[in-house]
């Protein structure tokens, strides 16, 4: 049996584009894959079978890096995000960048 990935591990891996994203979800999620002979095949991350506490982490991370690619560099660079959210208050409401 292979030594189990760590969060410490999963989280020193940075995604250099969109379509490694695309990769990483694809191995993680093979019940989504339009061939049937492909969803029977195990969860996997950068080539090793994953169990389901390890398919989390790698999903956890995997959110906290979509963002990180899909942000412009400007926004990085300012402490802004591109995405805002507009709570309503009272009768007004505000947008607010998070």
């Amino acid at each position: 049996m292979s030594e189990r990935l760590l969060p410490t591990v999963i989280r020193q891996r940075k995604v250099q584009d969109q379509n490694q994203l695309l990769t990483w979800w694809d191995d993680l999620f093979p019940e989504l894959r339009s061939d049937p002979a492909r969803r029977a095949q195990p969860r996997r991350f950068e080539g090793r079978d994953v169990d389901a506490q390890e398919a989390g982490w790698v999903f956890e991370h995997w959110v906290c890096e979509s963002f990180r690619v899909v942000a412009k560099e400007a926004d990085r660079v300012q402490g802004h995000s591109r995405f805002a959210a507009t709570p309503a208050i009272g009768s007004r409401r505000k947008s607010t960048a998070w």
